[in-house]
C-alpha cells in the first residue's frame, strides 16, 4: 500500500499530491469498477475513500498555499525568508570612513575603508518573524551618523523597493549617506552627517 506524506512543503504539496493522484490513477479506478461476484465491496469502498481524501487535502492544502500568500503572512508577521546583501561604500573624498555593522545578534566588527570605492559587505537570510535588523555607525573626521541600515518591513515597501534585487548598498559621501535606489538607479541622500560637538 502506498501512503502519502501530507506534509511536505506548501510550495511542494500541492505538486506532491497531485503527482501521486497521477500516478495511481489506475489503482484508484480499478477499485471503483464494478465489483465482480466474487470481490467484496470493501476493497471499492476503501479506495473511493482514499481518493476522496486525496482530494480533500489536495483542495486544502491548495488553499493554505493561496492564503499564505506575501501581504497575508506579512500580516500575520511571517515573511518569506530571503537572501540579503548589505554594502557600505565609501565615497569620501580624501577621508577613511570608519564602519561597525551590527545586529541584536552579530556584531560585524569594525572597519576602516582606506580610499574612494572601498567597500565592506554582508549577506544573510531574513528570519520569519520580520525582526532582522541591522544597524551601522559610519564616523569620518570631525563628523558621525548612525542608522538602520536593514530591516523588515511589514507593512510600507520603501526599503524593499531600493533594495530590489536583495541588495542593499549604502553609500558615505562628504555631504551624506546614501542609499541606492536599484530600480531607478539613482542614489537617494537618506542621512546627514552630525558634527562632533
Amino acid at each position: 500500500m502506498n501512503q502519502i506524506n501530507l506534509f511536505p512543503s506548501v510550495a511542494n504539496g500541492l505538486a506532491y499530491i497531485m503527482n501521486h493522484l497521477q500516478m495511481n490513477q489506475k489503482s484508484y479506478t480499478q477499485g471503483l469498477q464494478e465489483p465482480s461476484p466474487d470481490q467484496g465491496t470493501s476493497n471499492m469502498s476503501s479506495t473511493y475513500e482514499k481518493k476522496r481524501h486525496l482530494k480533500a487535502a489536495a483542495f486544502l492544502l491548495g488553499l493554505l498555499a493561496s492564503a499564505l500568500t506575501q501581504p497575508l503572512a506579512m500580516a500575520i508577521g511571517i515573511v518569506p525568508i530571503q537572501n540579503w546583501r548589505v554594502h557600505v561604500v565609501n565615497r569620501l573624498n580624501n577621508a577613511t570612513l570608519f564602519v561597525h555593522c551590527k545586529s541584536k545578534d552579530d556584531d560585524l566588527g569594525f572597519h576602516n575603508l582606506v580610499g574612494v570605492g572601498s567597500e565592506f559587505q554582508w549577506s544573510f537570510k531574513n528570519n520569519l518573524w520580520a525582526t532582522t535588523l541591522f544597524w551601522c555607525l559610519l564616523r569620518k573626521p570631525n563628523a558621525y551618523v548612525s542608522f538602520e541600515a536593514f530591516w523588515i518591513e511589514k507593512t510600507h515597501i520603501w526599503l524593499n523597493y531600493r533594495c530590489h534585487g536583495g541588495n542593499c548598498i549604502w553609500t558615505a559621501r562628504d555631504d551624506g549617506v546614501y542609499l541606492r535606489n536599484n530600480p531607478d538607479s539613482v542614489d537617494e541622500r537618506v542621512h546627514k552627517w552630525k558634527d562632533f560637538s
